[in-house]
C-alpha cells in the first residue's frame, strides 16, 4: 500500500509542478524540454519521476504485466530527449505506448471495467473537444486575423512576436495528449489499488 501511495504521490507532485510552473503542455514527455530550460533542474526530475512512478507502482502489483509496464515507462524516463535522435525517439515512444497497453491489458486481465471503460470515454471526450476547439481557434484566426483572437482562445495556442510587435508565428497547442496520459497514469494506478487492496 505504501508503494502505490508514493507512486501515486510523486507523480502528482509532479504534475502539479509542471502545470504551475510551465503549464500545461503538449505531453507529459514535453515537459522533459521545459524542465532543461531550467538550469537548476534540468531533465533529472522527469527521469526520476518516472523511474520512482514505475518501479513503486510494479513493487505494489506484484504482476507481470504491471511489471513489464512499469519496464517500459522506465526506458521511456532513460530516453527523455525524444527530439534528439532516431533511436532516443523510437524508445521513448515505444516505451511509452507500451507502458499505457500493458496497464490497460492489466486492467483487462482483471475484469475492472468499469475503470476502462469510463477512462478511455473521457480519453476520447477530450480529445474530440480539443482537437474542434483547435479547429475553430484555426478558422478564426484565418478569417478575423491573429489579434482579435487573442481574447477568445488564448489557451490553444502561443503567438511569437518581433520587437515590432507584429506577430510572427502562431503554435497550435494539442493539449490532448497530457490529459490522456495523465488519465491513463490514474487509471492504472486505480486498477492496482482495487486488484491489491
Amino acid at each position: 500500500m505504501i508503494y502505490l501511495i508514493l507512486s501515486i504521490t510523486v507523480f502528482t507532485a509532479y504534475f502539479i509542478y509542471i502545470v504551475v510552473v510551465y503549464g500545461v503542455q503538449k505531453s507529459i514527455s514535453e515537459s522533459y524540454y521545459r524542465l532543461i530550460e531550467d538550469k537548476n533542474i534540468k531533465g533529472l526530475l522527469f527521469i526520476l519521476t518516472l523511474w520512482c512512478f514505475s518501479i513503486t507502482v510494479s513493487i505494489s502489483a506484484s504482476n507481470v504485466l504491471i511489471f513489464f509496464a512499469a519496464a517500459a515507462i522506465c526506458f521511456t524516463g532513460t530516453a527523455p530527449a525524444f527530439r534528439s535522435g532516431k533511436m532516443e525517439e523510437k524508445v521513448h515512444t515505444i516505451g511509452a505506448m507500451s507502458g499505457v497497453v500493458l496497464g490497460y491489458a492489466y486492467l483487462l486481465v482483471n475484469w475492472q471495467l468499469y475503470i476502462i471503460i469510463p477512462s478511455l470515454l473521457l480519453c476520447a471526450i477530450i480529445t474530440t473537444v480539443q482537437t474542434k476547439r483547435i479547429k475553430q481557434a484555426k478558422q478564426y484566426l484565418e478569417k478575423y486575423g491573429g489579434i482579435n483572437a487573442l481574447h477568445i482562445f488564448p489557451h490553444y495556442y502561443s503567438v511569437e512576436r518581433n520587437e515590432n510587435e507584429q506577430i510572427v508565428n502562431i503554435t497550435y497547442k494539442d493539449t490532448y495528449i497530457w490529459w490522456v496520459e495523465t488519465i491513463a497514469f490514474y487509471s492504472i494506478c486505480l486498477g492496482v489499488f482495487f486488484n491489491v487492496y
